[in-house]
């Protein structure tokens, strides 16, 4: 199986370059290859890793390459039983400001997120693979100051077959932003819905999928007559979105300091911010080549307190949508939130960043406040050598049991 894998990102790789060869003019591609030593599940070579479990022998090929409207990008990744193509997706520009995407993709919101150092988004991070999805996104400029500018989206998407979903949902996703320019700051106000929906998922049948139900899944409204009982009562299908809030100032040519927080709701209450402060509160400092990162993940109130009567939110987790927000066993937003049953939790996290002229460091560490568990660390040192690059990385588990990974990369 290893060597049929190989042999694909082989042929893949052939592709590509006479691909470019033929018919691009501006193309970066790159290879890696990584190496663990050890049989223990590290945290931070198994989250935020586009739902595959480094500790294993991988290899990566990444591939872009832009035409005057049209824009191709491949990832693939191949274990010794997995070859995924997660993020790899086509996008078409219609004029500067909106564009057509198709494929699989990650998010086109909370842009500010500094994806390689923080816990990871609440809704859509780079920790299980990207979802099959095509949307429509675009900018408005408000004047000709450019001190107010709005973005939109909208996408639709789909899951995964599993051993629960006999046909896979589909996923409804739509966001909208604020943008202010003052003199040295940025404010960012943000709106985002996603919303799981239609499906056929054992033992509770056939879903509704009408394009009645998608005005219903679009207004986050109750159920039709066809709908579950409880779809009638509450929205149809699962529903779950944020609020996001940024602030990002510049004091001076090389120092920036982002601070943002990200709202989760999953019910008209926690929508009015009857949930308190759960969610996900971030401050960034970056200063020439060092980027310091510090997160607090809240996900305790729950609107319990205003649900007196009710359940509380359970982010993530759905009683009809079992497997909850996410794809192939991993979390679709933050991996510290347990899709599969309600565990409320605190977390504090830091990410460091430090670059120089040949090397770069990136430095993890995690701590639920809540519980007596060790901290997770994760370092990562890469060598750049022309163009070459050697990795090597040590991180660890809840168990305290360390694993470390040698990897190689060639950018073409």
């Amino acid at each position: 199986m290893l060597n049929q894998l190989i042999q694909q990102n082989k042929l893949l790789l052939t592709f590509l370059f006479l691909s470019t060869i033929l018919f691009s003019k501006d193309f970066t591609t790159s290879l890696k290859i990584n190496v663990d030593n050890s049989d223990n599940r590290a945290w931070w070579f198994d989250k935020k890793n586009y739902g595959i479990n480094r500790s294993v022998f991988l290899s990566e090929l990444h591939f872009k390459t832009i035409y005057p409207i049209i824009n191709l990008h491949i990832e693939t990744r191949a274990t010794d039983d997995l070859l995924s193509f997660s993020n790899s997706y086509v996008e078409v520009l219609i004029n500067n400001n909106n564009r057509f995407k198709a494929g699989s993709y990650f998010r086109e919101f909370s842009s500010y997120l500094n994806d390689s150092l923080s816990s990871g988004s609440m809704l859509i991070s780079n920790n299980a693979e990207a979802l099959r999805k095509a949307g429509f996104s675009g900018k408005i400029q408000l004047n000709k100051l450019r001190r107010v500018s709005f973005e939109y989206g909208i996408s639709h998407g789909i899951f995964n077959k599993n051993d629960i979903y006999i046909e896979a949902p589909y996923l409804h996703e739509k966001f909208f932003y604020t943008n202010v320019n003052l003199a040295k700051s940025k404010i960012i106000i943000g709106l985002v819905h996603e919303a799981m929906w239609a499906g056929h998922v054992k033992g509770f049948g056939k879903q509704p999928s009408t394009f009645e139900d998608y005005f219903r899944i679009f207004r986050a409204s109750h159920g039709s007559d066809n709908a579950l009982l409880t779809d009638q009562i509450n929205a149809l299908g699962n529903h779950l979105g944020i609020w996001d809030f940024a602030i990002i100032s510049t004091i001076n040519h090389d120092l920036k300091i982002k601070w943002y927080h990200q709202h989760i709701f999953e019910d008209d209450s926690g929508f009015r911010f009857k949930n308190g402060f759960d969610g996900l509160w971030g401050l960034e400092i970056s200063k020439k080549n060092l980027n310091l990162l510090l997160e607090y993940i809240d996900t305790t109130n729950q609107s319990i307190k205003f649900n007196k009567a009710q359940h509380p939110d359970k982010y993530y987790f759905h009683e009809v949508y079992q497997h909850g927000w996410s794809l192939n066993g991993y979390a679709l937003g933050n991996p510290f939130i347990e899709f599969t049953e309600n565990i409320p939790i605190k977390v504090l996290h830091l990410g460091i960043y430090k670059e120089n002229k040949s090397f770069d460091y990136r430095f993890l560490l995690s701590k639920h406040v809540n519980n007596s568990n060790n901290f997770i660390y994760g370092l990562f040192i890469n060598k750049k050598i022309k163009d070459f690059n050697l990795g090597i990385s040590i991180a660890n588990n809840f168990k305290n049991q360390s694993s470390s990974q040698i990897s190689f990369g060639y950018n073409f």
